[in-house]
C-alpha cells in the first residue's frame, strides 16, 4: 500500500511539474511579445513619418524581376515620368527596391529598412509569383514565430559566434574586409543588371565589379562567390566563354553547388555549340542540386532534344512533368520534345488554361504568402505610407481583396482590363518577352508602361 501511494504522489508532483514548466513558457512567449510590441510602438512612435505637406513625394517600388528589370524602361521608372507630367508642381521621386527572386518573405524581412531610409508617402507592391517555388515551408516559419524559439536560437547563435571568434582577430579583420569586397562588387552587380541578356551596354560598370570581384578571390582564395560572379560578367563582358567556364569550374572546385553556376556552364556550351558537353554537366546539376528545380531542368531538356539526344531529354522531361507541373518552361520544351520525336507531348501547354505559377498567385492557398502580404500592408500603413497593391497582369484581384479587406487604407489595383484592353489589338510578344507566370511574363517597355499607368492612376485618384 504504502509503495503504491508513493508512486501516486511522484506522478502527481511530475504532472504539476509539468503543468508549472507549461504554463512559465506560456508566460515567458506573452511577456515577449509584449515587449517586442512596445519596442516596435516606440520605435514606429519616434520613427519620422511620411509628411503629405511637403512638395516632394517619394513611391517605394516593391517586387521581384518583374520589378526590378527594365533600367529606364521598368515600371518603376517610367511611374516617375507619368507622376511628375501630371502634377509639375510637385517633385516625385520614384525609388526601386525590387529584388531577382524575391518572395514575400524576403520583401518583409527588408521592408523595415527601406521605410526608414526612404519615408516613402506610396509604397507601390506587385509580389508573390516566386513563392510557390521558393518560400520556405509552413511548419519552419510557424516555428520561427515563437518568441521563446526565436530568442533561444538567436542567444544560441550570438554565443557560438563569440565562441568562435576568440583568438581570431586577423582572420576576423581579413573575413570582413573580404565580405566588404564582395558587398561592394555584388551591389554593382544586381543594381546594373550585369547578369542580364537585356538593356544597354555597362561594360564600364562591369570593369568596376570584376576588379572588386578579383581582389575578393586574391584576399581569399578558398571563397568560391567572386569565381561565380566572374563567371556570369565574363559571360556578357566581353563575352569571353574561356574565362567564363574556368571561373565557374573554379566555383564547383571550391565546393559550390549552386543554380546559377550550371546554368552559366550550360550557356558556354550551348554558345560554343557544345551541346554534349552542356548536356553532360546540366545533368551533373541536377543531380548535385536535386529537388523540383524546373529552371535547370529546362535547360537540359532544351539542350538535349537540340542535341537529339533524345532519351536523356525524355527521361529528363518525365521527371520535370512529375516534379514540376506547374511550370510553363517544361510544358513549353514538353510540346516541341512532341514536335521532334513525333510522340504526343507528355503535358499541355500552361498558357491554354492549366495550372500555372500565375494561378497559383492568383488564387493564393499558401499561409505564409498571406500572412506576409497582411504584415507587409500592415507596416507600410504603420509607417505613414498609404499601400498601392498590384495583382500581376491577367490576374484577377478576387482573393487579393479578400486578403486584404481589413486594410481600408490600401490601394488595389487590378490589370486585367488594361492588359486583356491591349492583348486583344498587338501581339503579346510587344508587352512580354516571356511567359514564366503563365498567362504573363517579364515586361518590355510597352507592358512597363500599362503597369506604370494602373499605378499613376491608383496614386493620383486616391481610390482603391
Amino acid at each position: 500500500m504504502k509503495k503504491g501511494s508513493s508512486r501516486k504522489k511522484k506522478k502527481k508532483l511530475w504532472k504539476k511539474r509539468a503543468i508549472l514548466v507549461f504554463l512559465s513558457l506560456v508566460a515567458t512567449e506573452l511577456v515577449l511579445r509584449a515587449a517586442g510590441s512596445l519596442y516596435n510602438y516606440v520605435q514606429h512612435q519616434g520613427a519620422p513619418k511620411a509628411d503629405f505637406s511637403e512638395t516632394e513625394v517619394r513611391v517605394l517600388c516593391l517586387g521581384e524581376s518583374t520589378t526590378a528589370w527594365g533600367l529606364s524602361d521598368s515600371y518603376p521608372s517610367q511611374l516617375q515620368d507619368l507622376l511628375q507630367k501630371k502634377d509639375p508642381s510637385k517633385k516625385y521621386l520614384v525609388y526601386n527596391e525590387g529584388l531577382t527572386g524575391a518572395t514575400t518573405g524576403q520583401i518583409l524581412e527588408k521592408l523595415p529598412g527601406w521605410i526608414a531610409k526612404y519615408r516613402p508617402h506610396y509604397v507601390v507592391t506587385m509580389m508573390g509569383i516566386n513563392d510557390p517555388v521558393f518560400l520556405s515551408g509552413r511548419k519552419e516559419s510557424i516555428l520561427l514565430r515563437v518568441r521563446l524559439f526565436k530568442f533561444i536560437h538567436i542567444a544560441w547563435v550570438n554565443l557560438t559566434r563569440k565562441v568562435k571568434s576568440q583568438g581570431q582577430a586577423k582572420v576576423l579583420a581579413k573575413a570582413w574586409k573580404n565580405e566588404k569586397l564582395i558587398s561592394e562588387a555584388s551591389k554593382i552587380y544586381y543594381d546594373k543588371q550585369l547578369y542580364s541578356r537585356f538593356g544597354a551596354d555597362q561594360s564600364a560598370h562591369a570593369g568596376r565589379a570584376t576588379h572588386l570581384f578579383k581582389q575578393a578571390s586574391w584576399l581569399e582564395p578558398k571563397d568560391p562567390r567572386p569565381h561565380k560572379f566572374l563567371g556570369n560578367i565574363y559571360l556578357r563582358y566581353p563575352k569571353n566563354y574561356a574565362w567564363a567556364e574556368k571561373e565557374f569550374n573554379q566555383a564547383l572546385e571550391l565546393g559550390m553547388v549552386d543554380v546559377d553556376i550550371y546554368d552559366g556552364l550550360g550557356e558556354v556550351y550551348r554558345n560554343q555549340y557544345r551541346l554534349e558537353e552542356g548536356v553532360k554537366r546540366l545533368k551533373e546539376g541536377v543531380k548535385r542540386i536535386g529537388g523540383e528545380n524546373c529552371h535547370l531542368r529546362h535547360f537540359l531538356i532544351q539542350d538535349a532534344t537540340h542535341a537529339k539526344m533524345f532519351d536523356v531529354a525524355r527521361e529528363a522531361l518525365e521527371e520535370a512533368v512529375e516534379l514540376c507541373p506547374y511550370n510553363n518552361e517544361v510544358a513549353v520544351d514538353a510540346e516541341r520534345f512532341a514536335q521532334m520525336t513525333g510522340t504526343k507531348p507528355l503535358l499541355e501547354p500552361l498558357t491554354t488554361g492549366a495550372y500555372s505559377l500565375g494561378k497559383a498567385q492568383e488564387e493564393m492557398h499558401n499561409p505564409m504568402t498571406i500572412y506576409n502580404y497582411r504584415e507587409i500592408v500592415r507596416l507600410i500603413e504603420l509607417s505613414g505610407a498609404i499601400p498601392v497593391v498590384m495583382q500581376y497582369p491577367t490576374l484577377q484581384n478576387k482573393r487579393l481583396v479578400e486578403i486584404l479587406k481589413n486594410f481600408p487604407k490600401a490601394r488595389l489595383v487590378s490589370n486585367v482590363t488594361n492588359f486583356n484592353r491591349a492583348l486583344s489589338m498587338a501581339s503579346s510578344q510587344e508587352y512580354f518577352s516571356d511567359y514564366f507566370g503563365g498567362t504573363f511574363g517579364h515586361f518590355t517597355a510597352k507592358g512597363a508602361r500599362l503597369v506604370a499607368e494602373a499605378a499613376a492612376d491608383a496614386i493620383n485618384a486616391g481610390s482603391k
